[in-house]
């Protein structure tokens, strides 16, 4: 039982709870709380002092007969008890029927008792309450009741029909003096309440009102700080992926003020710059510019941004490790509705596309001084061929002259002389023959003493005669794997770039070839040499001599300190490239004022060296009566070489023409043990004239001469040429030649 009491007694305790707590009301209560509070207030003690009241009051009432009173105290009491329990009607409900109950117990003391009695503090209270709960309209509704109930009490009085009006006799003159004075100070009382009540309500609204505003202006200021927040965070996230779209743009993207400082850059700009874009803000575009281009960035970039609003171009930039760079930009100016007037741009790192248009304009720069050399050489080996032939009649009737020609006779030495001198010219068209070639011979052991001997003396007939060339070559069997012809090339370009230095103020130049011998420490000065043996070219003049900045370009193709008219600047480029593949280098010392010395060295070959040259004291060898046809259609070189091959003890016929021989051939082939032809004729070239050959007698052996040094235009020859024969040939020459191309294949 006491589990079950238990939840009904919690109840009771807090339904008591809550019947004498008062209602709450703090500094954020408005009017109708703190009413809420008063009536409380005003209920509470009142039923406490009313019920001592009350109880004093019973056994007067009662002695007095005045059970009406009791009755009505009872009830008001009940009533009173009711509405301070009952909470839950609205406040306006509880304080109308509470003043009703005091009106009709003031009435009934007022009616019972008379005026002198709690009855008329019962119906002053009523006003002062009303304008307390209620507000001015319901106080002055009171003040009227109290009016109206105070005049019939009046009239009542007067005309004796209440039991207390004899009692009163003696003041019914003072009883509406004592009417009006209650009824004044009713009103005096219970209006300044309701004005002062009133006063608070319109305050207390004003400042709910205020205080709502102020709760609306800062829900709308929480809104608004919340949506700026949302802003600024979008604005964040916006400008973090426009610049993070920036920064992915290969392209250079950057703004500048109008003095050319860079507000703004893309990973691309800093990254071609070398800097941070951090630190590239600030900075001057002219900081990065070559000296020569800063002036144009302020006559012509600057103003004619400010002036026309757009420009565009090429220029040269320079990075923070000194690298150049070629930028095409495109700048513009922008005028934005606020702020100042900047300059917004992008551009593009070139480089690889100019310097490949450089290195193609280079190239065809090159290729066009390749054809130039190419007809050099053309031209070069027509007229050695021209020249050979002439040379071919002169040595060749020359020594069959001088064979003919008695030991003691006066005219051997002229002869002689005319011999030498005929020697030195098949030399000199040798020699020319050797520079104009372009085709590369394979590399084989080469004697390189007589290789820049020949070169210089070649380049004597040029030298002006204010310079002075010594020499001094002393490895006479010293040899290396090269190329005869780019070694003479080699030495050629040297000592011209040297002639060129002196000018014609003239000078000396010093040419030394020598072995040399690299120990570790030597070679350690060399970029690319081991240690080991060498042969070192040394071109040293006596001309102007170099700058430091000069000397570090002069092997790079095309560059030149002269005019154009002196060269095209490939010759000492061409040195190192050739001295470079052949395993060497060359070096450079030179001072302005004191002339330039040039050092190659290249792999000295050891081993075995190889025999040299026949001497041309030794025997001739002869022939047997073997039959020869001749063909050459230049009649004397063809007579002479007739002569020749008679004197050495063959059978000869001669032919003026391929078509000639080649007819005489198909009749009877048999006729031949050999057949040696001229390259270059009319009609049927020596080469065709073997090809014809060898399909009618493939055994025939055949010789073509030329005057092309050795070398020749066409394609690849039949397999029945044994040997090409240089002209101009000597005696000794066409004796070996034939005896050669005799033996069995």
């Amino acid at each position: 039982m006491p589990e079950y009491a238990a939840p009904q007694d919690k109840a009771s305790r807090s339904w008591l709870r809550r019947v004498v707590t008062p209602p709450p009301a703090d500094d954020s209560a408005g009017l109708p709380q703190w009413r809420e509070r008063m009536f409380f207030f005003t209920l509470g003690p009142g039923l406490i002092l009313g019920l001592l009241a009350y109880l004093m009051a019973l056994p007067v009432l009662a002695k007095n007969a005045h059970y009406l009173v009791i009755v009505l105290d009872s009830v008001m009491l009940a009533l009173t008890l009711t509405l301070f329990v009952l909470r839950q009607l609205p406040l306006a409900t509880r304080v109308a029927l509470l003043l009703l109950m005091i009106y009709g117990i003031g009435l009934a003391v007022m009616v019972t008792i008379g005026p002198l009695s709690s009855g008329p503090f019962w119906l002053f209270s009523i006003p002062i309450l009303a304008a307390l709960y209620l507000g001015l309209r319901p106080a002055l509704l009171g003040l009227a009741l109290n009016l109206a109930t105070l005049l019939v009490l009046t009239w009542y009085t007067y005309t004796g029909q209440v039991v207390w009006a004899e009692s009163l006799a003696a003041y019914q003159d003072q009883w509406l003096i004592i009417v009006s004075n209650f009824l004044f100070l009713n009103a005096a009382t219970a209006i300044p309440v309701a004005i002062l009540v009133g006063g608070l309500e319109g305050s207390l609204r004003r400042q709910r009102i205020v205080a709502l505003e102020l709760d609306r202006e800062r829900d709308l200021l929480s809104q608004e700080v919340a949506s700026r927040r949302r802003s600024e965070e979008a604005l964040r996230l916006s400008e973090r992926r426009y610049r993070d779209l920036i920064d992915s743009i290969t392209d250079l993207i950057y703004t500048q003020d109008l003095q050319g400082r860079f507000l703004s850059a893309n990973q691309a700009t800093a990254a071609i710059f070398g800097y941070p874009p951090s630190e590239l803000v600030g900075r001057e575009g002219s900081q990065f510019m070559l000296p020569e281009h800063r002036e144009a960035f302020y006559a012509e970039y600057l103003p004619t941004l400010r002036s026309e609003g757009f420009m565009s171009g090429l220029s040269q930039y320079l990075d923070a490790q000194g690298q150049k760079h070629y930028i095409e930009y495109r700048s513009t100016l922008v005028r934005p509705e606020k702020g100042e007037p900047y300059i917004s741009g992008s551009g593009r790192d070139v480089t690889d596309r100019v310097l490949a248009r450089q290195r193609l304009k280079q190239l065809e720069a090159q290729l066009l001084q390749s054809q130039k050399m190419e007809a050099m050489g053309t031209l070069a080996g027509g007229i050695a061929h021209d020249f050979n032939n002439v040379l071919a009649s002169m040595l060749g009737f020359t020594e069959l002259v001088l064979t003919d020609l008695p030991p003691d006779s006066p005219h051997r030495g002229d002869l002689e002389q005319v011999l030498k001198a005929g020697e030195r010219a098949k030399g000199m068209v040798r020699r020319i023959l050797t520079f104009s070639r372009h085709s590369e011979s394979g590399r084989s052991p080469v004697a390189v003493q007589p290789v820049v001997a020949e070169a210089l003396d070649l380049l004597r007939t040029s030298v002006p005669a204010t310079i002075t060339v010594e020499r001094r070559l002393v490895a006479p069997r010293a040899m290396v794997l090269a190329d005869p012809s780019q070694i003479n090339q080699v030495v050629m370009n040297l000592a011209t770039n040297a002639f060129q230095a002196m000018g014609s103020g003239g000078g000396v130049l010093n040419v030394t070839l020598e072995p040399v011998a690299l120990d570790p420490e030597q070679a350690a000065s060399f970029a690319d040499l081991k240690p080991g043996p060498y042969l070192r070219l040394t071109v040293n003049d006596t001309g102007q001599g170099m700058d430091p900045k000069t000397m570090r370009h002069i092997f790079e193709p095309f560059f030149t300190t002269k005019d154009k008219s002196e060269g095209s600047g490939m010759g000492l480029a061409m040195v190192h490239n050739i001295v470079k593949n052949h395993g060497g280098q060359v070096t450079v010392h030179s001072r302005l004022g004191r002339g330039s010395v040039f050092e190659v060295h290249l792999p000295l070959l050891t081993g075995p060296t190889p025999p040299l040259p026949e001497s041309p004291e030794q025997q001739v060898e002869t022939g047997g009566g073997e039959r020869v046809l001749l063909v050459d259609d230049e009649q004397p070189v063809g007579e002479m070489g007739r002569d020749m091959l008679e004197g050495l003890g063959y059978r000869v016929s001669l032919r003026l023409s391929g078509r000639e021989a080649l007819a005489d051939l198909r009749r009877s082939p048999q006729d031949y043990d050999l057949v040696i032809t001229d390259l270059t004729m009319p009609h049927t070239t020596g080469d065709e004239l073997a090809r014809d050959l060898y399909e009618i007698a493939p055994e025939l052996p055949v010789v073509i001469a030329t005057g092309y040094g050795g070398h020749l235009p066409q394609g690849e020859l039949p397999p029945n040429v044994r040997l090409l024969l240089s002209k101009p040939y000597t005696r000794r020459e066409m004796a070996q030649t034939v005896r050669r191309a005799l033996e069995p294949a």
